[in-house]
């Protein structure tokens, strides 16, 4: 894994704008560190590394292999190279160095071993991300370190084998709630939702130089036998209760999540084991659980004001007659001087990490604890990845039987298509058959007619054939001129049935918005229909997860798809290519996006509420002229007769002046 976690979408590793692999101080791209550039061993123009057989290959933690011929670019180059098995219990150090190249590891360490991999589908549903806990981590009561080993102690020189427990306190942030607007306010822009790489936090501690470790100590023999589970357990709680003051004897689940084994110098092992407790069970819902600072006790020498009185001399005894002088007054003053004293210095204090941070720590002279609590971040980030990927390939496979159920039914449906189109195109072929046996038949008749015709013009005179030539002139001009006409009125008879099913249609339509506006005035408002997408969170969460560094971008790259799918170690390159190729993404573009939330996109009709159009005037105007119309055509009316009179005496006098 490179980048810091699974999902990172990342720059190829070579080529322009990508990074080069590190280099140790010979054979790298500077010579002897001399500031000299490399000649021989030097870059390609596209910036990757060449090695031209002079002086050592580049390399990272190991040597590559020793190879004189090209090497072949795989396929795929996201698999087997970013990503790696999710459920792999042992991983020694040479995969350690390849998964999280980061961290800066012991030489005494031999390998990890994962043991949230035998359990993981208990604590997918055990383990929960959004159960925040009122953590009070300023506060100002102490508790006193314990002593710690010095180095070159005798335990660390002895060939038996020590152990050590480390306890992460999961704390992730309150769930983000949206606030609904109250009525007549403005719906306020959300912020956005940071990553739950992000959200997710534990309580550490931070040294005097700010060097995050987590809480724990080493195990005692008063604990018990420390091959049995319940003995860690009890090394936890102690050193817990002694190191922040937190009591922990409520847990009653203990996760053994991540064990980290070392061979000393002396040959004898040590077995460091990060525990998760179920925080979230027991201290859940109480209010300001105060972690205590770690100090410890040391005499310093600091400077104290002190009051301190000057004592004048006494006044002397009054003579005979004299009356007694007052005393002086005492002078005070405050004077500063060195004491001794045993002060508190705090060691350690209690500090939260973001997964995030952890997991992009760098432990650069950092020593095993913070490793052990960066190897747990990034095996929580495993473990979380691995449940998410689980739900992306449920909701891939939903969607290849859905895009498969769509290609039947298209397929279905393109078979019957092309069946009807083959039967139309059969009886076409019958239609065509039949129109040219007919046309065969009229031409025959047409040749028989012409002999026929050509015997008898042998035998008429030329007036008989001009006649008979005018003759069959004038039947084809009327045949023509008869089906001209036909073909006019069936123009007629169509535009007619187009005009009157146009004006239905409009009829119908006016009908149903005057019924609709009769339904919205009796109603008091119209009802507008409204298309909203809406996005289904709860199915685009598992992808925002490895939508890295946001989570909110909606897309991720085909290639981190692609090593996700095989981090689960169950599926084989043909079924991954088919499971994206569902989804629109093709095989041969590595680095085309998936956009999953139209994945996860669904459609609904929202109704709302609007005021009524108010009437138009020109409406109005018209209505009122058609109840005036009626008193006016009344008076026309009774005037007709009168003058229809003279128009009917008109024709009676010309008929009169013809005679």
């Amino acid at each position: 894994m490179y980048g810091g976690g699974y999902g990172q979408q990342r720059r190829p590793q070579t080529g322009r704008g990508g990074q080069r692999p590190p280099f140790p101080q010979r054979g790298g791209p500077m010579q002897q560190g001399r500031g000299i550039p490399r000649r021989a061993g030097g870059f390609t123009p596209r910036g990757g590394p060449v090695h031209m057989g002079r002086g050592p290959a580049p390399m990272g933690r190991f040597p590559m292999a020793n190879t004189n011929f090209p090497q072949q670019q795989p396929r795929y180059g996201t698999v087997g190279d970013s990503y790696f098995p999710f459920l792999q219990l042992e991983r020694k150090l040479p995969e350690l160095c390849k998964r999280y190249p980061k961290l800066y590891y012991s030489q005494d360490l031999t390998q990890a071993l994962a043991h949230w991999t035998q359990q993981q589908a208990k604590l997918q549903d055990a383990i929960p991300l959004s159960t925040h806990i009122d953590f009070c981590l300023d506060s100002e009561n102490t508790v006193v370190a314990p002593e710690a080993k010095k180095d070159g102690d005798d335990a660390e020189m002895s060939a038996e084998d020590t152990y050590s427990v480390q306890v992460m306190l999961l704390n992730p942030d309150k769930p983000i709630v949206e606030e609904e607007a109250a009525e007549g306010e403005e719906k306020k822009t959300p912020k956005p939702t940071p990553h739950q790489m992000q959200q997710i936090k534990f309580v550490m501690g931070a040294n005097q130089n700010g060097t995050v470790v987590p809480y724990g100590g080493n195990w005692d023999a008063k604990d018990g036998d420390p091959k049995k589970d319940a003995t860690l357990v009890k090394t936890a709680i102690r050193s817990c209760k002694e190191s922040c003051g937190l009591d922990l004897s409520g847990c009653k689940t203990w996760t053994k999540f991540l064990e980290v084994q070392y061979r000393r110098k002396s040959g004898g092992m040590h077995y460091s084991v990060v525990l998760l407790p179920n925080v979230w069970e027991v201290l859940a819902g109480k209010e300001k659980i105060e972690v205590c600072k770690s100090v410890v006790k040391e005499e310093k020498e600091v400077e104290e004001e002190e009051e301190v009185t000057d004592e004048e001399a006494a006044p002397a005894e009054p003579k005979e007659g004299e009356e007694a002088a007052e005393p002086a007054e005492k002078k005070k003053k405050i004077i500063k001087k060195k004491v001794t004293k045993e002060v508190d210095k705090v060691v350690v204090r209690p500090i939260e990490m973001t997964l995030q941070s952890l997991v992009d720590l760098h432990t650069n002279e950092a020593g095993e604890a913070t490793v052990e609590a960066c190897l747990f971040a990034q095996n929580f980030d495993e473990f979380i990845s691995y449940g998410k990927t689980k739900k992306i390939l449920t909701f891939l496979r939903q969607k290849k039987k859905e895009s498969d159920e769509q290609a039947a039914i298209v397929k279905a449906k393109r078979e019957e298509e092309q069946a009807e189109r083959q039967a139309e195109a059969e009886k076409k072929r019958e239609a065509s058959e039949a129109k040219r046996r007919k046309l065969g038949d009229e031409q025959e008749e047409k040749e028989a007619e012409k002999k026929k015709r050509e015997e008898e013009e042998k035998t008429m005179t030329e007036d008989e054939k001009t006649a008979r030539k005018e003759e069959e002139a004038a039947k084809a001009a009327a045949e023509k001129k008869e089906r001209e006409e036909q073909a006019k009125a069936e123009r007629e008879e169509a535009q007619k049935k187009r005009e009157e099913e146009l004006k239905a249609r409009q009829e119908e339509e006016a009908a149903k918005r005057k019924a609709q506006d009769e339904e919205d005035k009796a109603r008091g408002y119209r009802i507008a229909k409204q298309t909203i997408t809406h996005v289904d969170k709860a199915q685009a969460e598992p992808f925002e997860y490895f939508d890295r560094p946001s989570g909110t971008s909606g897309q991720i790259r085909r290639e981190v798809m692609e090593g996700i799918l095989h981090a689960l170690g169950e599926l084989t390159q043909r079924e991954v290519d088919s499971l994206l190729r569902a989804v629109g993404l093709s095989m041969d573009r590595a680095h085309s996006p998936l956009f999953y939330r139209r994945l996860a996109s669904y459609n609904s009709i929202e109704e709302k509420h609007l005021p009524l159009l108010p009437e138009k005037k020109e409406e109005k105007e018209g209505e009122a002229m058609e109840e005036d119309k009626p008193e006016e055509a009344a008076p026309a009316e009774a005037e007709a007769p009168a003058t229809e009179a003279p128009a009917a005496e008109a024709p009676a006098a010309e008929e009169a002046a013809a005679e």
